[in-house]
């Protein structure tokens, strides 16, 4: 079973995954103080009606909170994501309000790929998809986990012990 130093207790997606959220939050907040307090002057100099100005400020104002909502959804999509491996199962647990648990059979893996794009490696992170016979998830992403060569390697482990133990064998 799972125990507290096992390094399949408990496998989060890093918050990496966040930055594309947490930037444009930050450009349309800078955006926005500018705007709101540096620039009327030059507007001003434009010629452009201070209605316009106050219409530019609110949609400022909206894109910017809009985009933190966005950031605080993302950040909370990804904290309640949780990959366990036991030595039976892999249970992926996700869900900001409703959690949802989805079990799959760790007997049924059939293949597993390791995808590791540019942005991920910059941060030693990689996705592991974990493809399987399962018929609710025929495709398992891990998405930007850290140490995916020993979770790879003692998965793959776990997978053709518990085969030897259940008797089970892969047909195409």
């Amino acid at each position: 079973m799972v125990s507290d130093k096992d390094p399949f207790a408990e496998i989060r997606p890093s918050l990496v995954l966040a930055i594309k959220e947490g930037v444009i939050f930050l450009m349309l907040l800078i955006a926005f103080l500018i705007f709101n307090f540096n620039t009327p002057e030059f507007f001003f100099q434009l010629n452009v009606d201070q209605k316009v100005l106050i219409g530019l400020v609110y949609v400022l104002m909206g894109l910017t909170v809009v985009s933190f909502l966005m950031l605080v959804y993302k950040i909370l999509k990804l904290r309640t994501t949780v990959f366990t491996i036991t030595d039976e199962q892999i249970l992926f647990r996700h869900g900001i309000l409703n959690v949802k648990r989805e079990y799959m059979e760790i007997y049924r893996v059939k293949d597993f790929s390791v995808f590791s794009p540019f942005f991920l490696r910059l941060f030693a992170l990689s996705n592991l998809v974990i493809h399987s016979s399962d018929k609710t998830h025929p495709v398992l992403w891990l998405y930007a986990i850290k140490n995916q060569k020993m979770i790879y390697e003692g998965l793959r482990e776990r997978v053709e012990t518990m085969r030897k133990i259940k008797g089970v064998r892969e047909f195409d």
